[in-house]
């Protein structure tokens, strides 16, 4: 199993994504060009393990040092002996290839490429890869340390083992990972979500509701059942004994 990781970028997300690896016990390098990251990152995962304490993900006496961290202004030696890389940066496709290009000269062959992108594809991400088999998306939900989803995708030239052991790692930290079929931009919650705030948008926009109706008809009526089944099984026992 993985026991050392790297999370490139250390903002909200990298933040979390940092604060979840060390509360499982997994050595973490850090990768910000930001000369105050280690001292900002202190204070963001402190606040981010109170919040996983609260929500009892982890144990109220678990101790998270984040002095554990190693920290580089980019990727270099530090990143030799890392099981996985989380990569967090801007969503613009020349930077992550640069970035991951970057990355693959200091990383053993067998280290899974993870990108956190919403709305860019592995297959866009991994052209520029030397070992493209290894990229792959792992898609977090906001705040990544509280939320159990984790969308796991590959692109044309990802390796099906690779998926399997990012299955594996991300089940391992406490996560409820899905993997996708087929990659897309969005992957399936953020789609999903989209399609739903544009109807909201357009019954405001044709004056059907107003926005704290619209939003109090979601929280009151099915927002409660998907909280405990998504959208097919909630149709589906609404068939009756035998479903739809």
């Amino acid at each position: 199993m993985i026991d050392k990781a790297a999370v490139i970028g250390t903002g909200v997300i990298g933040s979390a994504w940092i604060a979840l690896f060390l509360a499982k016990g997994i050595a973490v390098v850090a990768v910000d060009p930001d000369p105050t990251a280690a001292r900002r990152l202190r204070t963001t995962v402190a606040r981010m393990t109170d919040a996983l304490k609260a929500s009892g993900l982890i144990p109220a006496t678990a101790l998270i040092d984040t002095d554990q961290v190693q920290f580089a202004a980019s990727p270099g030696p530090e990143l030799a002996g890392v099981g996985l890389v989380q990569e967090n940066i801007p969503e613009r496709i020349e930077l992550k290839r640069a970035t991951f290009a970057a990355i693959e000269a200091f990383v053993g062959p067998d280290t899974i490429l993870a990108s956190s992108t919403t709305a860019l594809k592995v297959s866009d991400i991994q052209s520029a890869c030397r070992k493209p088999g290894r990229v792959i998306a792992a898609h977090p939900i906001n705040p990544p340390h509280l939320m159990p989803l984790v969308e796991i995708s590959g692109g044309d030239l990802t390796e099906s083992a690779i998926l399997d052991r990012a299955m594996e790692f991300y089940t391992f930290i406490g996560k409820k990972p899905v993997r996708l079929a087929r990659e897309i931009e969005g992957h399936i919650a953020g789609r999903l979500s989209a399609a739903l705030w544009r109807e909201a948008v357009y019954l405001v926009e044709q004056g059907i509701a107003t926005v704290a109706d619209i939003d109090a008809a979601v929280v009151n009526g099915p927002g409660l059942r998907w909280a405990t089944m998504g959208p097919h099984m909630t149709y589906h026992v609404g068939g009756g004994a035998g479903g739809i």
